[in-house]
């Protein structure tokens, strides 16, 4: 949701109280452009392990950087791997393509048997 300043919030008001509907919905739009040009993104917590960039996207399960147009697992990254060690999510599928489907079956067993997941 996004958080209206007071005197924006007075210029709605004012743009109500007047008779002129063309001139209450002008001053609505250029409220809500102000709303969306001045809305600055909230810190995340999170950086690109890759290029140490803080410009990112976070989803529900992953970020993506906006510099280097990553995607890393957030379950990776809370996990204590040092940065030039975490795979992106793109490297993930390329290493995963290497393999044939009977070889990743083969290696899913050996990983749930060892406990990884």
């Amino acid at each position: 949701m996004i958080d209206i300043p007071a005197r924006i919030s007075f210029c709605i008001v004012l743009s109500f109280i007047n008779n002129n509907f063309i001139f209450s919905v002008s001053i609505l739009i250029v409220t809500i452009q102000l709303c969306v040009f001045f809305n600055t993104q909230m810190p995340s917590g999170y950086y690109c392990p890759r290029c140490q960039s803080e410009n990112i996207i976070v989803y529900n399960d992953y970020i993506e950087c906006t510099d280097c147009r990553l995607s890393f697992s957030i379950e990776t990254l809370l996990i204590d791997i040092e940065d030039e060690n975490i795979l992106a999510e793109e490297e993930l599928h390329g290493v995963a393509g290497a393999f044939t489907e009977e070889e990743r079956k083969r290696l899913d067993e050996e990983l749930e048997k060892d406990g990884f997941y």
